[in-house]
């Protein structure tokens, strides 16, 4: 049987096509990218009546939600996702739990923000503005309590809407969701929209006791989440919130760090950068900050030692001390002790009043400088949370957010009591003890507190930190970097500010916020943007007299930081005080530039090859590539490989007896080239030779067939080898030849 060099190709094409398919396209990628399957484990992936989600089924169309729809310059809405994400490996059938249950999203991306948001990322692209933005930053962000919902954070603080009297939403303009991409989650089981219709609570879900379970679930959120969204994965990832938050973050933090501990993530856990943790007006040392509330409440005349009932007040102080050095050690004592926990009642108590109506009123707790009424203290601040009630009152809005109205809870409560009280965290750390070692590890810790909050105040955040150990070090060191933080507004001719000041030492960062409450960026919505911004380093710096300062304004100043290839300088550039060039050259000595954590696990147990290859997409992408490069190099030697025996197989078959044909059996076809040799024919074979001895390479054999020709016609041979020489040298054929290598 002669093989041509027409049927080799056909074959080579047909068996490499499959080969592709069968490696490129693998069965264990029952989920491809953007889709999420749901059956938790996936041990039924053979069912095709599995239910799929991809991003687009959580797509928010904005002309549903009230308010939006009104505005002209569409640009201008965030884009947005919302719904139910399952838990990943969460087995609903002990739980009496809807199989499709899920933590309930809210995510926003700003279309002003520079990097795009997108499927179509591209992990070679090493494109300047792409490495300057670093595929952006994304906040996953979470209300306390516990038991708070997060679209307190969307609605009423860090988010880029808000709603006001009448129940519609207006924009939030220069939020924190114009530095960075923001997930709100309610969390954990039971809180906001992830609580279920059941029980005079809306419940009939087992509620976490403890934060251990917490963390594991969130983390079980995030596997199926950026299944859904893969492009997100490439971003830098910060955990934020404020008040209980201080306790779920660190401990979250510390399950995604040590995932390989968990069975139920260590082959599904996906890589990402986790770049930072970001607490606001946190509840991280109980005790310590239950011991502060008396001299917070001094230092900021709130009373005095002739306030009436002061001497009660420090004896209830005292009795708390007591009781803190006889204590076992005991972490379910670290939470709450009652000695303790009566301080900040017997403070309220003391500094009540009464109104013009004789009505008793109390402090805010949240913002001392307000009042309330007795016994909320608090709790009825700040009004917005009535206008967000009424928000999601709204079917449209309910149905425009996928909101699941088979199971979800009929109405949203900002706060549900059930979960805090079966939040016992019997046997949990207090998240204090986890700090110093994530804090060791390189992961950046970003504490900010606005001033006038008594419940979760200045005086027992930095008390906190003067008693914690990390970097071998107590507390900040005589070597912390100290500096102003004044906000700079682009829109009142560079009016500055006071915002508040900044420690940084040992990767923790301590920011105060001036005249601001519990929630921060409730009260400074575009001031409180500014903490995003030095994160992210796109703040200037300055120095005023000797100190120190940070500016930050209503836009990033990300252009000072990453627009210098040409040294170029204006006049207004030198009229601010000048950076100089030592930090210009040496960035990573800049006081106030902080340096992620990139956690990357080196080495996975990949028992589960269907659970790994459905949650890496990173993995399916690699792999992809891969098999791509392998397939043209396969396919390239093939070609060679063939052309060569198309050369050499009718040499070979000569050897064994008759004259061999190039052309194909055809009766109307009864003359080979031997057959009509003459001294143009020879010319032509010699050419052909010539070309093919060129194309794979076979300089060794040149030799050997100019021989045979000088054998053959004299008149000829001048000729022949004149043209041969030329045809060797001929650019043309150096030309193909790259072309077939780069293919």
């Amino acid at each position: 049987m002669r093989l041509t060099l027409r049927s080799a190709y056909f074959w080579i094409y047909l068996s490499t096509a499959i080969v592709a398919h069968a490696l490129i396209i693998p069965q264990d990628y029952v989920s491809q990218k953007n889709t999420l399957l749901l059956g938790r484990d996936h041990e039924d992936d053979d069912d095709d009546d599995d239910e799929t989600l991809d991003s687009d089924s959580f797509e928010v169309d904005y002309k549903q939600i009230p308010g939006l729809s009104k505005l002209t310059d569409f640009k201008s809405i965030p884009e947005m996702y919302a719904g139910h994400i399952p838990l990943f490996g969460w087995d609903t059938e002990d739980k009496e739990v809807p199989e499709d249950f899920g933590y309930f999203f809210w995510r926003f991306h700003d279309k002003s923000l520079p990097w795009e948001d997108d499927d179509d990322y591209d992990d070679d692209d090493d494109d300047e503005e792409n490495d300057n933005n670093e595929m952006g930053t994304l906040i996953f962000w979470l209300n306390g309590g516990p038991g708070c919902s997060s679209m307190d954070g969307a609605l009423v603080e860090s988010g880029p809407l808000r709603i006001d009297a009448k129940g519609n939403a207006y924009l939030n303009q220069n939020s924190w969701a114009s530095r960075a991409d923001m997930v709100f989650v309610d969390q954990p089981a039971g809180t906001g929209f992830s609580a279920t219709k059941g029980d005079s609570n809306g419940n009939n879900i087992p509620l976490d006791d403890n934060l251990e379970d917490v963390a594991l679930h969130f983390c079980q959120f995030l596997i199926n989440y950026f299944q859904v969204f893969p492009q997100d994965i490439h971003k830098k990832i910060i955990l934020a919130g404020e008040s209980y938050a201080g306790q779920y973050i660190p401990h979250i933090a510390t399950a995604i760090v040590n995932f390989e501990q968990y069975p139920e993530l260590k082959n599904n856990m996906p890589h990402f950068d986790l770049a930072a943790l970001l607490i606001g007006n946190g509840w991280i040392d109980p005790v310590t900050q239950s011991l502060a509330y008396l001299p917070f409440a001094i230092d900021n005349n709130l009373i005095n030692k002739d306030t009436p009932g002061f001497n009660n007040l420090l004896n209830t102080h005292e009795n708390c001390q007591k009781k803190i050095n006889t204590k076992d050690g005991n972490n379910d004592e670290q939470f709450s002790i009652p000695e303790c926990d009566n301080i900040i009642n017997e403070l309220i108590s003391v500094t009540k009043t009464t109104d013009d109506d004789n009505n008793e009123q109390c402090l805010n707790v949240y913002n001392y400088e307000l009042k309330d009424s007795m016994p909320a203290c608090g709790m009825n601040w700040p009004a917005d949370v009535s206008y967000v009630a009424q928000f999601f009152g709204d079917k449209k809005v309910r149905d425009a957010l996928h909101i699941n109205e088979e199971w979800a809870a009929e109405n949203w409560i900002e706060c549900r009591k059930d979960v805090m009280n079966h939040m016992s965290n019997k046997g949990s750390k207090p998240s204090i003890q986890l700090l110093p070692d994530l804090l060791e590890s390189g992961l950046n810790v970003v504490l900010f507190n606005g001033d006038k909050d008594l419940i979760c105040n200045n005086r027992g955040i930095t008390d906190m930190i003067k008693s914690m150990k990390w970097g071998d070090q107590l507390g900040f060191s005589e070597d912390a970097e100290n500096y102003d933080w004044i906000f700079r507004s682009q829109l009142k001719r560079d009016t500055d500010t006071a915002a508040g000041y900044v420690i940084y030492d040992r990767n923790l960062t301590f920011i105060s916020v001036y005249n601001s409450s519990h929630m921060v960026p409730h009260d400074k919505p575009v001031i409180s943007s500014g903490i995003v911004d030095i994160i992210l380093d796109n703040v200037l710096l300055e120095s005023i007299g000797k100190r120190q300062v940070l500016v930050s304004s209503e836009k990033p100043y990300n252009e000072d930081f990453f627009d210098d290839e040409d040294n170029d300088e204006t006049e207004e550039d030198n009229e601010k005080p000048e950076k100089s060039k030592e930090n210009d050259d040496d960035k990573e000595e800049d006081s106030h530039r902080y340096y992620y954590y990139y956690y990357y696990d080196q080495e996975e147990d990949y028992d589960d090859d269907d659970d790994d290859a459905m949650i890496r997409v990173d993995g399916y992408e690699s792999h992809k590539g891969l098999i791509f490069t392998a397939f043209f190099i396969v396919l390239f030697i093939g070609i060679i490989a063939i052309r060569t025996i198309d050369r050499w197989l009718p040499k070979v078959t000569s050897q064994f007896g008759g004259a061999y044909s190039r052309l194909e059996n055809n009766p109307n076809k009864t003359v080979t080239w031997a057959d009509e040799a003459n001294p143009q024919m020879n010319f032509e074979l010699d050419d052909m030779n010539a070309e093919e001895n060129f194309e794979i390479g076979d300089t060794d054999e040149e030799d050997g067939h100019e021989s045979s020709r000088e054998n053959g016609s004299d008149s000829n041979s001048d000729v022949s080898e004149l043209d041969i020489g030329e045809l060797s040298a001929s650019p043309v054929h150096m030309e193909e030849q790259q072309i077939l290598r780069s293919s």
